[in-house]
């Protein structure tokens, strides 16, 4: 029988679930770390985007503020992943103009 600890910890855990064009799919146990961070990620997405948009089209000077330091957090997250400074670097690029798009922000020229 199971320990009542062991069975609290796997339920307190988040699941991840990805199924490959062969069909095998694959189960992985999130760690509350991981998913904190994701939340975290997800919320300096929607932050940087709406006061980027405030910035732009009404001109608020402390949304440009907000925006800028949800853009540094956000963009030190994305960067822990990639070894390769360039390639990250890059593909930060890329994510900001689509994540900009997403957010019907138009991006500056």
């Amino acid at each position: 029988m199971t320990d009542d600890k062991q069975i609290a910890t796997m339920l307190d855990e988040q699941i991840e679930t990805k199924i490959a064009s062969d069909g095998t799919v694959t189960v992985k146990l999130l760690s509350d770390e991981q998913m904190i961070r994701d939340i975290e990620f997800a919320q300096y997405m929607i932050e940087f985007a709406d006061n980027e948009h405030l910035w732009r089209k009404y001109g608020d000077h402390r949304a440009k503020d907000r925006s800028i330091a949800a853009e540094e957090k956000l963009k030190k997250m994305f960067m822990e992943g990639w070894a390769d400074r360039e390639m990250g670097a890059k593909a930060y690029g890329r994510f900001r103009l689509l994540l900009l798009y997403i957010h019907k922000v138009k991006p500056q020229v």
